[in-house]
């Protein structure tokens, strides 16, 4: 489960003030207000510094930004399950990492727009392959299922997130209004399906859908570590599940 950022102090004494202060302080703005409204000038407002204060902390808004992204990650905790299936596990894997990206919607475009390399997303890949490759995968497999099922928990959220606020009904956003549009549609242009489930098509960031989507996902990785594409395809035998080598000792 993914922590919520503390509320820092603002109006920093310049000498006391810190990289880890200055990210909390971008995050929290970024989060509320996007990141369009994060600039120099008024993270230094916030932080009660002058501009050219965090400049001895962090050399562009871009570097900022990738402290930042880091910074945010570094929440993400692989969460304990009580099972003996691989697929469990990277369920809660994938459910936790979606979690931590619901808190943080500045994370969500950063890492839409950006590549970041942090511990804490290295930590999220180090869970995911261990179980896939104790699944019986090759290093190959491993490496494009986890692709997979970090694209889609990263792609449901972005999907997501302007579809879940709560607006008024009359608003352009809401689902009583995209109903309507979707209504319309299928009577003007002859779209039964869609005049049937309109409703539902309206609403379906919500109600389980992340969960559905990404079951299947998993049951489809379920399938190849069962009968190996690789097989299918060329006739060849099945693979045996690789050990995992402790290098610690």
């Amino acid at each position: 489960m993914a922590r919520r950022l503390a509320t820092p102090r603002s109006g920093a004494n310049p000498r006391d003030l810190t990289l880890e202060a200055i990210l909390e302080a971008a995050a929290r703005i970024a989060d509320s207000s996007g990141l369009e409204a994060l600039t120099v000038r008024s993270l230094a407002q916030d932080l009660g510094v002058a501009p050219m204060t965090l400049y001895g902390h962090v050399e562009s808004k871009d570097a900022m930004l990738n402290k930042m992204a880091a910074r945010l990650l570094e929440r993400f905790e692989v969460p304990a399950v009580n099972s003996d299936d691989w697929g469990d596990h990277v369920r809660a894997i994938m459910i936790s990492f979606r979690q931590l990206l619901e808190l943080h919607p500045s994370l969500v475009r950063l890492l839409s727009t950006r590549r970041v390399t942090s511990v804490g997303l290295t930590r999220s890949a180090e869970a995911t392959l261990w179980h896939l490759r104790n699944a019986g995968f090759t290093d190959r497999e491993c490496v494009q299922a986890y692709a997979s099922l970090f694209a889609y928990t990263l792609g449901f959220v972005v999907f997501q997130t302007p579809r879940l606020p709560d607006v008024p009904r009359e608003s352009p956003n809401s689902d009583e209004s995209v109903e309507a549009i979707l209504r319309s549609y299928a009577d003007a242009r002859h779209f039964p399906v869609i005049g049937q489930l309109a409703g539902q098509v309206a609403r379906m960031a919500r109600g389980g859908s992340f969960e559905f989507g990404l079951d299947a996902l998993i049951e489809g990785l379920r399938c190849q570590a069962r009968e190996p594409l690789r097989a299918r395809a060329r006739g060849g035998s099945t693979r045996r599940p690789r050990p995992i080598v402790d290098d610690s000792e």
